[in-house]
Formats: C-alpha cells, sequence, structure tokens
C-alpha cells in the first residue's frame, strides 16, 4: 500500500518539476541569465550573472514583465539593492553602499529619497526629490535633518525657501540658517564636519533655494 501511494503522490510531484521550463542567454554586460519560464517569456525567479559567474541578483517575473521581489549584490555578496517590481514598474527600493548604509530610496519611477551622512553620523539627511517632466529636471521638494537616534531637527523647504527647527515632533519656522548647506551643517554642529556619501554633492555652496 505504501509503495502506491509513493508512485500516486510522488511521482506526479517530481515529474511537475523536471517539466520545468528554464530560459539561458547572455545579458547587457557580457554576462548572462538563467530563467523560469512559460509561453509568454519569462515567468518566476530570473539569476544573474557576471561574465566571470559570480551571481549578481534575481528578478521575480510575471508572464515577462518584472512583478515581484529583486535583488542585486556586490562581487563580494554584499547587498547592493532591493526591493518591489510591479507590471515592470519599481514601486520601491533601496540602495546600499558596502557598508550596508542606505544611499537613496527610490520611491517610484519619477520620485527618490537620497540619504546624506556627515562625519560620525551626527547629523543625516533625507533629501525628497522628483522628476519635472516640464522642466525636463530633477528638483528637490524638501530636505529633513536628523540627530544621531533618528530623531527629527530640523526641515526644508525648497519650494517655498522655509526653513523650520523641530522639538519633541514640534516644528516651527525659523530665519533661514547660513546661506547653503555647507554653512548650516558647520554652523548647527559647531564646527567643519566632512561629507560622508556615496555621491559628491554636486553644488555645495549653491544657496538654498537650488
Amino acid at each position: 500500500m505504501k509503495v502506491k501511494l509513493f508512485y500516486i503522490i510522488i511521482l506526479p510531484i517530481l515529474f511537475i518539476q523536471c517539466k520545468k521550463k528554464y530560459l539561458e542567454g547572455p545579458s547587457d554586460d557580457k554576462g548572462r541569465y538563467e530563467c523560469e519560464w512559460n509561453d509568454k517569456g519569462r515567468n518566476g525567479i530570473c539569476n544573474f550573472y557576471d561574465s566571470i559567474n559570480n551571481f549578481k541578483g534575481f528578478i521575480n517575473y510575471k508572464d515577462d514583465t518584472a512583478d515581484g521581489e529583486f535583488k542585486s549584490y556586490y562581487k563580494d555578496g554584499k547587498l547592493k539593492e532591493e526591493g518591489l517590481y510591479h507590471k515592470n514598474k519599481i514601486i520601491n527600493s533601496f540602495d546600499y553602499d558596502k557598508n550596508g548604509v542606505v544611499n537613496f530610496q527610490c520611491l517610484s519611477e519619477n520620485k527618490w529619497i537620497v540619504f546624506k551622512y556627515y562625519k560620525n553620523i551626527k547629523i543625516f539627511k533625507k533629501r525628497y526629490t522628483y522628476w519635472d517632466q516640464l522642466a525636463n529636471d530633477m528638483k528637490t521638494d524638501s530636505s529633513i535633518y536628523y540627530n544621531e537616534v533618528g530623531k527629527i531637527i530640523y526641515k526644508f523647504n525648497h519650494i517655498e525657501s522655509k526653513m523650520y527647527k523641530c522639538e519633541n515632533d514640534d516644528c516651527f519656522e525659523i530665519p533661514i540658517i547660513g546661506n547653503n548647506e555647507r554653512e548650516f551643517v558647520k554652523i548647527i554642529l559647531g564646527k567643519e564636519t566632512e561629507e560622508v556619501f556615496y555621491v559628491p554633492s554636486p553644488f555645495p555652496d549653491a544657496p538654498w533655494f537650488y
């Protein structure tokens, strides 16, 4: 009886697994990919490898459309990026440096949060940016500054050119501190400090309204 049950239950499962289809091919960076697929194309997990066969990451597909979790890795295996796709569009993702610190967060195709840190992370910033299709340019909505324990201490509204100081979760408008962000950070920390960020600010001395 046990033998019959094995053939009835286990063998059909093994047959289905053996029938699972895989697709292989070259990727844009001279590497390769291996994907589960169906009659419509990629369907399931698609793994990517570089030119010397190091695992780079994976993307989930549904009927040849990126849909679901994805992750990518540095060559040493540390996490580089992770997030979610929905119908070929990123709906949320995080990008990390090699120490695991967040560089930026993608909220959608046209909205991002850029993280900037200062030496010893005595203060860090979230810069909310978006793509202005009419101006064909990236714009900044606001910048929010946090202390080392994650409490909001200052906000700057780039659209209205207004600065706010925050205490105990209450924020109130104050005169703008400094002519630019570099001066602002120097004043509130009481000394010069060093940015710790994967991309240097392109205009560190730009006026606040930039």
